[in-house]
């Protein structure tokens, strides 16, 4: 049975969030050039490339939302626990957004960690990255969070996967809110 079926077509697909990242942080680059002190030097920002990729999966993913229908409250860095923060919330839903994948096994329990944490506080933690091509980083990542919980853009159809995920979410939650109301 065809999983196209079972979830719609989205708007977006890895290679258009690609392409837009790209396109984007060769944008970024050079309109900080821009800036008087940098005399039209490429700027040397580490997590650039990072922030960008952050702010086309939050565009991309209101835009998918907003095709659906579904009503969205987002911010961006929201604070989690003590110093921690989690890229994006969406509504109930906090995401972890990675350009480079994993750094190593602490990262894995950091993530864990963050995920206990959100859930403690009634939220859904996902993680997405463009990629994870360490092996054992991508099981543990999985193993952590939970298979349901993680996609990687370098995988097909989880992009798909990850907006019916989040739209699944929202929809439930509106749901949940009719219920308490009555």
């Amino acid at each position: 049975m065809s999983n196209s079926k079972s979830t719609p077509a989205t708007l977006f697909d890895t290679d258009r969030i690609l392409e837009l990242t790209e396109k984007n942080l060769i944008l970024a680059e050079s309109k900080l050039s821009e800036l008087s002190f940098c005399r039209g030097e490429k700027p040397q920002i580490t997590g650039l490339s990072g922030w960008v990729f952050e702010q086309v999966i939050k565009t991309c993913l209101l835009r998918e939302l907003r095709a659906l229908k579904l009503r969205t409250a987002a911010e961006q860095q929201v604070r989690l626990m003590s110093r921690a923060r989690v890229d994006l919330r969406v509504n109930k839903v906090l995401i972890e957004i990675k350009r480079a994948g994993l750094f190593g096994l602490d990262s894995v329990r950091k993530y864990r960690s963050y995920q206990r944490n959100a859930e403690s506080l009634g939220y859904r933690y996902l993680f997405l990255t463009a990629g994870e091509n360490y092996l054992p980083y991508r099981r543990a990542i999985q193993h952590a969070l939970g298979a349901e919980n993680v996609f990687f853009l370098d995988r097909p159809g989880h992009w798909r996967r990850f907006v019916a995920t989040v739209a699944r979410e929202i929809r439930q939650e509106t749901v949940g809110a009719k219920h308490s109301r009555r």
